[in-house]
């Protein structure tokens, strides 16, 4: 399930989409699994209009979920990439698919660090 928020980024006044995939790993294959998603989406995630950036995170201290979180321009951006590139890179990912999980976010305010 992709979750995508709207909310205000930090380059920009204009609304950007925020989405967040929860992947399920297991810890003895996370590395592999990482490997294996940045050569199925990365270059084309990269090379494709209205993507802002993409980040991979696990937790600091020990086993639990991927999250992957990318920045589009846009939903239509994000919609036509998803339209478009989704299902080759899924097939790319081979035996490590895994189908992402998560719930919506909406960020309900910002700060941002004071000039010093």
């Amino acid at each position: 399930m992709t979750e995508v928020a709207e909310h205000q980024g930090p380059e920009t006044s204009a609304a950007v989409v925020v989405e967040e995939l929860v992947f399920d790993v297991a810890t003895e294959r996370r590395d592999h699994w990482i490997d294996a998603d940045a050569a199925a989406w990365d270059d084309a995630l990269a090379g494709w209009p209205g993507f802002l950036g993409k980040e991979v995170w696990v937790p600091a201290d020990g086993p639990g979920p991927v999250r992957v979180v990318i920045w589009w321009r846009s939903m239509e951006d994000q919609r036509r990439a998803a339209h478009t590139i989704q299902g080759d890179a899924d097939r790319r990912m081979g035996p490590l698919y895994r189908e992402p999980s998560g719930h919506d976010l909406r960020r309900l305010r910002r700060v941002e660090p004071q000039d010093r």
